[in-house]
């Protein structure tokens, strides 16, 4: 993560923001579609009880290569169309080449995965940090002879180049494909579940963020350009990484204590209460940050130039505040063993992309675009907890005391920075 977030610096100094926005799109449309695409097969290698033999890991690695090869096709094809909706009709070669990052990602040797069955994270670490560093290392290569977005380019796939090598590098089993029907139903079976849980989770991540992208061809009357899209996609992945580091940390915590007491109802309230708590400190953390040090310390990490102004800084950290308690919302839905629960919360969540969409055929500027995210961030995470009080009795006191808590102290930090501003 750390390696990700100085290459990211690297380009957001080196690049003007309209080679910061195109950079940013190469990641948005990978994520997109391997999310959407998302089959589970490491996680059912690691859960499956004989997910570490011969025929289990060649069954995987097939699927793998396969999903690659089509990711990459459905890219390459749709790179002019998609360079044009996105306003940067100079890229579109750019993204017919970015066909290669899912191909090379396919093509990947699963052992390392598979040896997260033992607790041995060794070998996954290396392909992961290998992939980063090589990546970090291409840029500032590159940046010597180019200083434009095919940098973000080179970026990306140097890391899949590298992760793939290293992949059969740290593997101690020959790769291969086996193409056993029983055990390819069984992984299809396993995996259809998460492909439509990862639609939505892509909607709910990049849905608002196409839409602004989107906006200069959509609505050239909202005002928006390149430039406010580089600033802006720069600035949200810094407040992305770091919600979603907050949460993975939250998730390890408590997950395994509340699966633990879900057959004791008084000890798992009480349990919930105590992660709320946490959560919604977290939360207000992240409101303090960015009414406080926010514009200012964007700025100095990212340049002079990242001047996105303390309202939509301050909207932007919302957004994620907002989807930090729901994330812990779903925390409980899964410690429950309630994934439809979590379904429904996410299908909420990315109705906001009408709302985004809507905004931006009116020339809604970025704040209004941001805002429709905010709201429907807001319905998804009222309907997460009115389900987990229908579905498992969870007391309303516990589930709403961390946004009371949250909405309390941020409603303090508005008045202080009101204060300061005036003063000041």
């Amino acid at each position: 993560m750390v390696l990700m977030f100085i290459r990211n610096v690297v380009l957001a100094r080196l690049l003007s923001l309209e080679d910061v926005a195109i950079a940013t799109y190469f990641g948005m449309i990978v994520g997109t579609l391997e999310m959407i695409t998302e089959a589970g097969l490491g996680k059912y290698l690691v859960q499956s009880p004989d997910g570490d033999s011969p025929d289990a890991i060649g069954a995987a690695q097939l699927i793998s290569s396969v999903r690659g090869g089509l990711i990459g096709l459905i890219i390459a094809v749709s790179a002019w169309p998609l360079s044009w909706l996105l306003s940067c009709p100079q890229a579109a070669w750019g993204f017919c080449l970015l066909g290669f990052f899912p191909i090379l990602r396919g093509f990947s040797h699963f052992q390392s995965v598979v040896a997260q069955r033992t607790l041995s994270f060794g070998p996954s670490n290396w392909v992961d940090v290998s992939g980063q560093l090589a990546s970090l290392l291409a840029l500032l290569m590159a940046s010597l002879w180019i200083r434009d977005w095919r940098l973000g380019l080179i970026a990306v796939l140097a890391q899949a180049a590298t992760n793939l090598l290293v992949s059969h590098l740290v593997a101690k089993q020959p790769y291969r494909w086996d193409r056993q029907t029983e055990r390819l139903k069984a992984i299809r079976a396993f995996g259809l579940p998460l492909v439509a849980n990862g639609a939505l989770v892509v909607l709910t991540i990049y849905g608002d963020r196409f839409v602004l992208a989107s906006a200069p061809m959509l609505s050239p009357k909202s005002g928006i350009t390149l430039e406010d899209i580089g600033a802006f996609n720069v600035v949200f992945g810094l407040a992305f990484t770091l919600s979603m580091g907050l949460f993975r940390i939250i998730n390890n915590l408590f997950l395994p204590i509340l699966a633990k007491s879900q057959s004791n109802q008084v000890l798992l309230n009480i349990q919930i209460r105590k992660a709320g708590l946490v959560v919604a400190l977290l939360a207000v953390l992240i409101m303090v940050v960015a009414l406080f040090v926010g514009p200012m310390g964007v700025q100095w990490i990212y340049g002079q130039r990242y001047n996105l102004g303390l309202v939509l800084i301050g909207l932007i950290a919302i957004g994620q505040a907002l989807k930090l308690l729901r994330a812990n919302a779903n925390l409980i839905s899964l410690a429950m063993g309630d994934s439809k629960s979590i379904l429904w919360s996410n299908l909420i969540r990315s109705l906001g992309i009408g709302l985004a969409t809507m905004s931006c055929i009116f020339g809604g500027g970025m704040v209004m675009i941001v805002a429709s995210g905010i709201v429907a961030e807001a319905l998804s995470l009222m309907i997460a907890i009115v389900l987990l009080r229908a579905k498992q009795g969870i007391a309303m006191r516990s589930l709403l005391e961390p946004i009371a808590l949250f909405a309390f102290a941020v409603t303090i930090a508005v008045i202080l920075r009101s204060a300061l501003d005036v003063y000041y």
